[in-house]
């Protein structure tokens, strides 16, 4: 019975007294294992959107959808090209007549520059987002400013470009280089980088659009009716004198003043400043395509801009509007 005694609680001590050393060396073991804390993220963090105000009515687009909306976007128009040229060709009017792809070109763009510009005119100017930093204005993803890329992507690539190039009229080289690499900067951004200036590139500078295309379509019809002693000639030439003076007044504020202020001001430092940051490291291709390209669209506005005071001042014939 002693050595029954004993025995217990010899294991009795042992039972109690093993499971403390156990667990003792279990948090030690487990101690030595601790996951290491992750390192505080010390890289400028990008602000969130802020939707309110005029923001939240602009539609929006995710990066998966991108592609289909651009072939939605370039479909839609070059079906509308091809039916209204149609229409246009087989009309009786000669001022329709014997001009049906550029007058087409002309309604479809129509609307959808205006779309353009009022998308753009509200994200630029009317939105809440923040747009104090560089960080802020370029680094901010914007799903709204997404759209502006592929819609533009897909009109050019899709409808524009082929149309103008088919169009005799409308095939000038500048204007289908300039579209062409229009289209594929849009692409780019809008997969990768949509931010706050995309509002102003992709919507606010197309404000001359409306009233140049206007103007382009008058200056061909007046062409037609003069060639066919049309009657209507006079009052063409009135209205088209007054959307050229509208349309030299639009261009000089958007492209020569606005566009050369933004690129060489605005969005070139603020470039510059957010490619020396750690976080713009898996952008940096795209920043600086963004970069070259806005030099040189900056540039060829001017050239433009200067070709159109060399009309005004009847140094150059008007041969190419359509910008």
């Amino acid at each position: 019975a002693v050595l029954f005694v004993l025995v217990v609680q010899s294991t009795s001590a042992f039972t109690f007294s093993r499971p403390r050393a156990l667990t003792a060396n279990f948090k030690q073991e487990k101690n030595n294992h601790r996951v290491p804390k992750v390192p505080e993220d010390r890289t400028p963090k990008v602000p969130e959107v802020n939707r309110g105000g005029a923001l939240h009515a602009l539609p929006t687009c995710v990066t998966s959808d991108v592609v289909s909306l651009a072939v939605k976007a370039g479909v839609t128009c070059l079906s509308a090209q091809i039916v209204l040229q149609s229409f246009f060709k087989r009309s009786k009017d000669p001022l329709l007549n014997r001009g049906p792809g550029h007058l087409a070109h002309t309604i479809v763009a129509l609307p959808l520059m205006v779309w353009v510009s009022y998308i753009g005119t509200i994200g630029y100017w009317f939105h809440n987002a923040p747009k104090v930093t560089a960080v802020d204005k370029i680094m901010t993803i914007s799903d709204e400013s997404r759209v502006l890329g592929a819609v533009l992507c897909g009109i050019m690539a899709i409808w524009d470009v082929p149309t103008s190039f088919s169009v005799k009229t409308l095939r000038s080289p500048d204007i289908l280089i300039h579209h062409a690499v229009l289209s594929v900067v849009s692409f780019i951004v809008a997969t990768s980088m949509p931010c706050y200036y995309c509002f102003f590139y992709f919507g606010v500078v197309e404000l001359i659009s409306p009233p140049l295309a206007i103007y382009d379509q008058l200056e061909k019809t007046c062409e037609i009716a003069d060639s066919i002693k049309d009657p209507r000639l006079g009052k063409l030439r009135k209205v088209r004198d007054r959307f050229q003076l509208l349309s030299g007044i639009v261009f000089t504020l958007t492209r020569a003043y606005l566009f050369t202020k933004v690129t060489w001001f605005d969005f070139i430092p603020d470039m510059l400043s957010v490619m020396k940051l750690p976080a713009a490291k898996p952008l940096m291709k795209t920043l600086r395509i963004s970069v070259v390209a806005a030099v040189g669209f900056s540039i060829l506005q001017l050239v433009w801009f200067e070709q159109m005071i060399s009309v005004v001042t009847g140094r150059r014939k008007d041969d190419r509007v359509n910008v």
